[in-house]
């Protein structure tokens, strides 16, 4: 039995969120073969010092990995630089890694769907990684299938893909302006624009750059038929309590069953995507939704800080 991919968890001021999370991933098989990392954001003002507290008590009493490395950070970097550093961090020792953060709840059938799609594509240069999210459909999907596009809730990847990840906007700009900046913003989802700073010294959302890097390289994701997590931050605890209610999963699977497919992309599946997402996010549709989603999308989807 090959070794379980390293598990790395960004966690900051939400116990309720956080014990759930947990709760969810112990639930899945092989989780004791498993190695742990996890990255706990510092508080950002006094009214954030007990929760951050409390959060850290929930991370330190996790005895059911194989092993466990805690990192505190003493300040608070917000969401986009702990990833950012975390991940440089990780794959300065592992050549792969599944990533969630404390708002996303799995099935039990997660880890074994990543752990064997992860193995499975690791020497495949133009799969940039593997995802645990899953979008409706009112279609039959197969139990698998490569996008153009990933997503940051409940996700995997490898060292080769993250260290080519480049987080200069202005460079990201023209290179996506030379590949095809309607092909980037898949389905008129607003992609592009995410890569201009909205405020001075705001970072650039760092699942933006990292899904630019790879686009302009021709990467893939691979999906699964069915959604094998949740984001459960919808609640008003995080920065992006005003989601569709196209991008919620009603149900998660148990299990979606994995088998290798070829590297490729089917454009009928591309397509069907792409009209779930114009559903939402096409500018026709009203400008006030854009300027809506704008604003929920530079808060970043998965972030909460």
């Amino acid at each position: 039995m090959k070794a379980s991919v390293v598990i790395v968890i960004f966690v900051y001021n939400r116990p309720s969120h956080t014990q759930r999370v947990l709760e969810a991933l112990r639930a899945n098989v092989g989780i004791e073969e498993s190695e742990l990392f996890v990255f706990c954001d510092g508080a950002r003002d006094n009214s954030t010092i007990e929760s951050v507290s409390e959060v850290r008590k929930i991370i330190r009493a996790i005895d059911w990995v194989k092993s466990k490395r805690v990192f505190e950070s003493e300040e608070n970097k917000g969401i986009e630089r702990s990833v950012i550093d975390g991940l440089n961090l990780v794959f300065s020792i592992y050549d792969k890694a599944i990533i969630l953060e404390d708002d996303i709840v799995c099935s039990k059938g997660f880890l074994s769907f990543m752990n064997q799609a992860l193995d499975c594509y690791e020497h495949e240069s133009n799969v940039a990684g593997i995802s645990g999210y899953a979008f409706s459909n009112p279609i039959e999907m197969p139990d698998s299938y490569f996008l153009p596009i990933g997503s940051g809730w409940g996700w995997g990847t490898w060292k080769r893909v993250w260290e080519r990840t480049i987080f200069d906007g202005s460079l990201l700009q023209k290179k996506i302006k030379e590949v095809g900046e309607e092909k980037f913003n898949f389905g008129h989802y607003p992609y592009s624009d995410l890569l201009k700073p909205q405020e001075a010294g705001k970072l650039i959302p760092w699942d933006v750059c990292f899904y630019a890097s790879y686009f302009i390289e021709g990467g893939v994701f691979l999906f699964p038929k069915n959604s094998l997590v949740e984001n459960i931050g919808f609640d008003g605890s995080g920065t992006h309590s005003d989601a569709p209610e196209s991008i919620r999963v009603v149900k998660l699977s148990d299990s979606v069953k994995f088998e290798p497919i070829p590297v490729k992309l089917d454009p009928k599946i591309v397509r069907q995507v792409e009209k779930y997402f114009e559903m939402d996010f096409k500018p026709s549709f009203l400008g006030v939704l854009r300027t809506k989603f704008l604003r929920f999308l530079n808060a970043r989807i998965g972030g909460q800080r």
